[in-house]
C-alpha cells in the first residue's frame, strides 16, 4: 500500500490457520505468535478451582527481499475449554507456529485444576523475544482463581460463578467459584506487521 510514494505499514492478524504471502515492496515483517489460553478448572465441593494459565508470547523480526515471494505456513492455537458439569481440569490450549520463510511458536496455557491454577505455555527459543506465559492463580476459599494474562496479550478472565473467560490472544479462564463453571481461554493470535525498511 502506497501512500505519497511510500509504502505505509501493514498489519495482518489471523485467528484461524492460513498461508501467508509476503508483499511485493517490504523489505522487513515482524511476526508475533501467541497459543491459545488453558480453560478454567470446576470444583463441586469445598472451594473454587484455578485458573488456567496463559500462553507464551514469541516476537522474531524477519528481512525480506522485496519481490514478495516468502510464504508461510501459520498453525494458530485453539483456546482450552474451561471445565463444566463436574470437578475437575480445564482444558490445555494448544500452540501456534509459523514455518517457512522462517519459524516460530509458541505453546498454549495449561488448564486449571481444581485446586491449582494452570501452568503458562513455554515459548520456543527461535524468536527474538520469547516469553513463557502467566501461570494462573489458585483459588482462595471458595473463589475460583483467575486465568493469567498473555504476555503482550490479552488479560486473564476472572474467577467467578462461572469463571471469565480470558482475552485475545492468549489469556486463561478464570477458575469456577465453588460448583461454577471454568471459563474458556483466550483464543490464539498471529500477526505480520509490514514495514518498507
Amino acid at each position: 500500500m502506497l501512500l505519497g510514494g511510500v509504502a505505509v505499514p501493514v498489519t495482518r492478524t489471523y485467528n484461524a490457520s492460513t498461508t501467508e504471502n509476503s508483499i511485493a515492496g517490504y523489505l522487513k515483517v515482524r511476526i508475533r505468535c501467541w497459543g491459545g489460553g488453558g480453560g478454567g478448572g470446576r470444583r463441586d465441593a469445598v472451594g473454587g478451582a484455578g485458573g488456567g494459565g496463559s500462553s507464551a508470547f514469541v516476537e522474531e523480526t524477519v528481512a525480506l527481499g522485496g519481490a514478495g515471494s516468502e510464504s508461510w505456513t501459520v498453525t494458530v492455537g485453539v483456546e482450552g475449554v474451561g471445565r463444566t458439569v463436574s470437578t475437575g481440569s480445564g482444558t490445555n490450549g494448544t500452540a501456534s507456529s509459523v514455518s517457512g520463510a522462517s519459524a516460530c511458536s509458541a505453546n498454549g496455557g495449561t488448564g486449571g485444576t481444581s485446586t491449582a491454577g494452570g501452568a503458562g505455555g513455554v515459548a520456543g527459543a527461535d524468536g527474538d523475544v520469547n516469553t513463557v506465559g502467566a501461570d494462573g492463580s489458585n483459588p482462595s476459599g471458595t473463589s475460583g482463581g483467575a486465568g493469567g494474562s498473555a504476555p503482550s496479550g490479552g488479560t486473564g478472565g476472572s474467577g467467578g460463578a462461572p469463571g471469565g473467560v480470558g482475552g485475545t490472544p492468549g489469556a486463561g479462564g478464570g477458575g469456577g467459584n465453588v460448583a461454577e463453571d471454568g471459563g474458556n481461554g483466550g483464543d490464539g493470535q498471529v500477526t505480520f506487521f509490514y514495514t518498507a525498511f
